[in-house]
């Protein structure tokens, strides 16, 4: 489990240098991040929360509520920070922070192939509402 005084979140919007070379690393190498596959960065212009983790002075992950027809969270960790539990802190901290703005409903898509985010969304209270042949849809219910 990671110390939570090894890690640390920032604000970012579209413009922050921090998040764009993050953003241009991780599409150059890792074809699993494809929130951004179909969309341009003014994306987060629709974004409530966007986050990058930052994990020993490295930024590790990304996280962002942003709201379409409905509340989306995203998560996005990368491959060389995987499997210690980085994931959990950022589903953790957009979750806080949707609650902190009265979001009641946020939704997720995961692909069916990533047992290990499905896994970690059912621990938070996250449940399937519908599927495709590709993704499950989850949904979690925030209440005071």
């Amino acid at each position: 489990m990671v110390n939570s005084d090894t890690i640390k979140f920032i604000d970012v919007d579209k413009k922050s240098k921090q998040f764009l070379d993050f953003l241009e690393i991780e599409l150059k190498k890792n074809d699993d991040f494809t929130y951004f596959s179909n969309r341009t960065i003014d994306c987060l212009d629709n974004h409530l929360i966007t986050i990058l983790l930052v994990y020993k002075g490295v930024v590790a992950g990304y996280g962002h509520i942003d709201k379409e027809n409905k509340y989306w969270l995203g998560v996005y960790v990368s491959k060389n920070f995987r499997s210690i539990s980085l994931g959990k802190k950022i589903v953790f901290e957009l979750l806080k922070r949707s609650k902190k703005l009265g979001l009641k409903n946020i939704v997720l898509s995961v692909f069916k192939t990533n047992i290990i985010a499905k896994s970690i969304y059912l621990k938070f209270g996250f449940k399937v509402y519908d599927e495709n042949n590709e993704s499950f849809f989850m949904r979690i219910m925030l209440w005071d």
